[in-house]
């Protein structure tokens, strides 16, 4: 849900607001890709039969008639009566099996079609022994239907009481729920929640409601569970888990085609399309009930680009967003130019070329059409147009090396004439018609999330399994799917495969948007070891965590500047930028990430809050930060 995705360090809670969703039409086929990259692809097979087939007709019995009684007529006579009835017969028998036939090719060619275009819930043949076996029917031809608006709804009653109070401590007012639609005589209810520190639950599920009980829809649910296990809090006794209905018009393909091009699901994200609210959106395709577009956003921080990214709007007003670039780049990053001028250009290049922090990248950047004049054509890629920059003055090009410098030290960053003369960042054309960027890794943009590491605290020692919602490709000890059957002790101290670790450790980029930072403080250089000692023990850290953290991020401080800026993620961001999957619910999660930058003069911020949750029960700590 956008109140679950959109990023900026002061989360405003808005309710969302859809357009009107297209007039109905046959729902798309073959769309039946997991919500989740850990959720098996539900069965097409609806498991609901046609009704069998009419018996075919029994042959009859042809039985020549009893010799009739001598007649006074001459003897020829009754030859050709028998001859005739034996004709009549015959005929009559032909019409009536044709008949029978043509009546019976008719009935299933019906009801074939009848569970094709009529199938909006099929049945994913995943049993657990907890599924609930009173799920709704696969009834061909049940109604499902969409609003133009969401309702919002009080608190629906599907969590235990005793959730909100003691030491959990959840608050209803988190838990906001809508309805979308209606499926049979059920209504078709989306979930979303806002995290409250210290606690994990599901950010986004849908429900099936008949007024009075519910079923949580775990095909569309993905954020509640881990495994095919649920992860959320406690359910009331009206509200079961369902594991095997689906909504097809709401199932999430992973590639959407269009224009002669593929397109492919970056992340895991849904959103509202609050969470697109500068682009411009062109309708471009329809697949059934859902929608494709092209959207297109003017880039506040860089002249003469833009962010482009296609998105699948569903019939219950959500959108994901999918991602295309070029036919010529590789999914190693490969990419290879003829040159009109002879000989060949290749090359390693990242389609992430202006880009801020360690998280999910849904947009491609693009080249405003009034900065074409800029750029100079010097070959082809798979028969598609490649630009470069006509020189180091142009205005795009000018915006990338600036961005490349505030990512790169000093000492080891190349010239403008440098980065040009190697041909680092180019454009080439797509069969969309969008010149997309694309930035040599030499010169590549963004960073990673840097060195997080993670403790764990039982309050006995037992044996947990740890995984992160992140491509992580630095870790200690080898995180390969994530970090399964770790011994963990009251004191911390983590023995994995034999080996005695003090934390979990990991690097690399959120499956999650980053966020926007708007706040933060500027402190003087050299106070920059006071103020973080203070504002991690703020947060909650203790002394050795605390002093982890200086070992690592004092050195890469930049003390060089007379002033550096400071900025804390909160819990909240962390858990979408980088969801941390634990096999126990922790009592107590405090995620500490820090953005910092060297500063020239000192800068107005509005300060951050930061705030420390009472250490109780099982306690976990992550600390980390931006590395660029």
């Amino acid at each position: 849900m956008e109140e679950l995705n959109k990023n900026s360090i002061n989360q405003a809670n808005q309710e969302p607001v859809g357009d009107s969703p297209p007039s109905p039409a046959t729902p798309e086929q073959n769309t039946n890709s997991p919500l989740s990259g850990q959720a098996e692809a539900p069965s097409s097979d609806p498991q609901s039969t046609p009704p069998p087939p009419a018996p075919a007709p029994s042959t009859p019995t042809q039985t020549p008639p009893a010799p009739a009684p001598k007649p006074e007529t001459p003897p020829s006579k009754p030859k050709n009566q028998t001859k005739k009835l034996l004709i009549v017969a015959l005929v009559v028998f032909l019409a009536t099996a044709g008949l029978a036939a043509a009546g019976y090719f008719l009935f299933v060619k019906k009801a074939s079609e009848n569970v094709t275009q009529n199938q909006e819930i099929s049945k994913n043949p995943e049993n657990p022994q907890n599924n609930t076996p009173d799920t709704p029917k696969d009834t061909p031809g049940a109604k499902v239907t969409f609003l133009d608006k969401w309702e919002k709804k009080d608190y629906v009653p599907i969590f235990d009481e005793t959730i909100f109070s003691g030491n959990v401590g959840y608050n209803k007012s988190e838990f906001r729920f809508y309805k979308v639609g209606s499926y049979a005589d059920k209504d078709i209810l989306m979930l979303s929640v806002t995290l409250q520190p210290g606690f994990w639950m599901p950010n986004y599920a849908v429900l099936l409601s008949d007024g009075s009980s519910y079923k949580l829809l775990k095909n569309h649910s993905p954020d509640a569970f881990e495994d095919g296990k649920y992860k959320g809090p406690k359910l009331a006794d009206s509200a079961s888990i369902d594991y095997s209905t689906t909504i097809e018009d709401l199932m999430i393909p992973k590639s959407v085609d269009f224009g002669g091009i593929t397109a492919t699901r970056k992340g895991e994200s849904v959103y509202t399309k609050e969470g697109f609210p500068n682009y411009k959106l062109t309708e471009v395709k329809r697949l059934g009930k859902k929608i494709i577009y092209e959207a297109v956003e003017p880039n506040k921080d860089h002249v003469g680009v833009k962010n482009m990214t296609i998105l699948l709007k569903l019939p219950n007003q959500m959108y994901v967003p999918y991602h295309y670039v070029a036919d010529g780049l590789s999914d190693d990053y490969s990419f290879s130019v003829k040159l009109d001028a002879g000989g060949t250009l290749s090359g390693k290049y990242d389609w992430i070329a202006f880009s801020h922090g360690c998280g999910q990248v849904e947009a491609i950047n693009v080249v405003d059409k009034d900065y074409f004049k800029e750029l100079v054509k010097i070959g082809t890629s798979s028969g598609q147009d490649v630009f470069k920059p006509k020189n180091t003055q142009t205005k795009i090009f000018q915006s990338a090396y600036k961005q490349y410098l505030e990512g790169t030290s000093s000492q080891s960053a190349l010239s403008k004439q440098e980065v040009y003369n190697k041909n680092l960042i180019l454009f080439v054309r797509n069969k969309l018609g969008y010149k997309a960027v694309l930035s040599n890794k030499e010169f590549a943009a963004g960073g990673e999330c840097g060195k997080p590491v993670v403790y764990l605290y039982p309050e006995q020692t037992e044996r947990l399994s740890v995984r992160v919602g992140a491509n992580v490709r630095v870790s200690e000890p080898e995180y390969g799917n994530g970090w399964f059957d770790v011994l963990a002790k009251p004191n911390g101290q983590l023995n994995y495969q034999g080996q005695n670790y003090p934390y979990l450790f990991w690097e690399g980029q959120g499956f999650g948007r980053y966020p926007e930072v708007k706040s933060g403080f500027v402190v003087r250089s050299s106070e920059v070891s006071r103020v973080l000692r203070q504002q991690l023990a703020s947060q909650g850290l203790n002394r050795q965590e605390i002093a982890d953290f200086m070992e690592f991020w004092m050195p890469k401080m930049p003390t060089h500047k007379p002033y550096i800026r400071l900025s804390w993620l909160s819990l909240e961001q962390m858990n979408r930028l980088a969801p941390l999957h634990i096999s126990k619910q922790p009592d107590t999660l405090i995620r500490v990430f820090l953005e910092f930058e060297g500063l020239d003069r000192w800068q107005k911020l509005p300060t951050q809050k930061l705030q420390a949750p009472q250490r109780r029960g099982f306690v976990v700590v992550e600390w980390g930060g931006l590395l660029q």
